[in-house]
C-alpha cells in the first residue's frame, strides 16, 4: 500500500514536467496577397500529380506550359518537378503543415493526360482530355472535368 502513493506522485511529476517541456515549432506562415506569376519550362509529361492545398486546372493544347500563381512569400516552399513521365505540384513537405492561408494555383497544358493523381486538400479540374485513363484521389482532394 505505501507503494503505490509514491508511484502515482512521481508518475504525476514526470507528467507535469512533461507539459512544461515545449517544443520548438517554426510558426504558420499567410500568404502576402502579393500573387506572383512563375512561368515553369517543363515539357514531355503524361501524368499529373498534386498534392497539399493547390487549386490546379488542367486543359488539353498542342504544346506545354506550366503556370503557377502564388504568394510571393510562398513561392520557396513551392517544389515543381518532372520525374520520368509524370509532373508534380506541391509544396515542400518540411513546410507544408505550416502553411494556412494563401494563393496556391497551377494551370497545366498539354497533349495528352494519361493519369491524374490529386492528394491533401488540392482541387483538380480538366478540360477536353479524352485520353485520361486513370484519376486517383486521397485526403479531402477532389477531381471534375469540366
Amino acid at each position: 500500500m505505501g507503494r503505490f502513493p509514491t508511484l502515482a506522485a512521481l508518475l504525476l511529476v514526470v507528467m507535469l514536467l512533461a507539459c512544461t517541456i515545449s517544443v520548438p515549432t517554426t510558426g504558420s506562415i499567410t500568404g502576402s496577397g502579393n500573387v506572383v506569376t512563375v512561368q515553369e519550362d517543363l515539357t514531355d509529361f503524361d501524368r499529373v500529380v498534386i498534392t497539399h492545398a493547390f487549386e490546379a486546372t488542367i486543359r488539353h493544347a498542342d504544346s506545354f506550359s506550366v503556370v503557377i500563381r502564388v504568394d510571393d512569400n510562398l513561392r520557396e516552399y513551392v517544389r515543381v518537378s518532372k520525374l520520368g513521365q509524370t509532373l508534380e505540384i506541391g509544396i515542400d513537405p518540411n513546410r507544408s503543415d505550416n502553411i494556412r492561408r494563401g494563393t496556391l494555383e497551377a494551370e497545366i497544358a498539354m497533349p495528352s493526360l494519361a493519369s491524374l493523381e490529386a492528394s491533401g486538400a488540392s482541387h483538380l479540374s480538366f478540360v477536353g482530355n479524352p485520353t485520361l485513363r486513370s484519376v486517383d484521389t486521397s485526403g479531402s482532394s477532389t477531381v471534375e472535368e469540366k
